[in-house]
């Protein structure tokens, strides 16, 4: 009787070890945190022999690296409009690269420190002085300026919007850098809106592919605007995520770490190349 009673005393407790124990073991893991990404941006995020690289995935790789007793950062490629739509459903925690767009993107909220300043710049055929064209009283054409941006970017400055409102460019999404290139390159576009080193990077490849192409008529017509790039974190209620302020806390950390030690430089560096 003796031993049945001991065994009765000690049950309970075995008990509650064993429901502790998954507790304690998960706890002691790193937590994954899935990180969307831009699966057409080259040189910052893009697809290559079937995985993720760029400037940007390298750099949050590398910052990851610092905060792995924690977190364990996966990036996943997507299409940029799709990965846009699963941030504003709230299926994912974050995404790479967008600009800030507090009002437009009510969605995307806190951004990350600045990753890098991109220049956006319209691209044009020599013939096309966008400048000139979208004055408020220009007659020089007869119909709107075609021009190309890749789908689901918000790029257009304020003059670039009212010249749209008043017909005077038709703006056309396009589903990446080198598919508006194509079209521009096969004059269905008057002028392509992007990043300049990300377009500049797509020319070089394809003068590389293809000696023969020509790219003499194509010029940088004028700067729409200065913005630099981030990881956005979706806007949502904090049990969803409940890690989300210590993970971008210490996520920014090591970015800045890593951009003061001068490791960006040689990323950049890397890819330019």
């Amino acid at each position: 009787m003796g031993d049945i009673s001991q065994l009765k005393q000690i049950r309970p407790l075995f008990i509650a070890l064993l429901l502790l124990w998954p507790i304690n073991s998960q706890a002691d893991s790193p937590r994954l945190v899935i990180i969307l990404a831009d699966d057409s941006y080259p040189p910052y995020s893009y697809v290559k022999d079937g995985r993720v690289t760029g400037i940007y995935v390298d750099l949050i790789t590398q910052a990851a690296q610092k905060i792995a007793d924690k977190y364990y950062v996966k990036i996943k490629p997507l299409p940029w409009k799709r990965a846009l739509n699963e941030i504003k459903n709230g299926k994912y925690i974050a995404i790479i690269p967008p600009y800030q767009h507090l009002k437009s993107r009510r969605y995307i909220k806190p951004y990350s420190v600045s990753l890098l300043s991109e220049k956006v710049v319209a691209f044009c055929h020599k013939d096309i002085n966008l400048i000139e064209l979208i004055k408020q009283n220009t007659t020089a054409l007869n119909r709107p300026i075609n021009i190309g941006i890749n789908a689901g970017y918000l790029i257009l400055n304020d003059r670039l919007i009212r010249a749209k409102h008043n017909n005077k460019i038709k703006v056309w999404e396009h589903k990446n850098t080198q598919a508006n290139v194509n079209k521009l390159m096969l004059k269905r576009m008057d002028c392509y809106i992007n990043d300049s080193l990300s377009t500049l990077w797509i020319l070089k490849k394809l003068q590389k592919d293809s000696p023969e192409m020509n790219f003499d008529e194509i010029e940088q017509s004028f700067v729409v605007m200065e913005r630099t790039a981030h990881i956005g974190y979706v806007n949502s209620p904090s049990y969803l995520f409940t890690y989300k302020d210590d993970f971008i806390k210490q996520m920014d950390q090591a970015i800045l770490e890593l951009k003061d030690a001068g490791e960006l430089d040689k990323i950049v560096a890397k890819y330019l190349q």
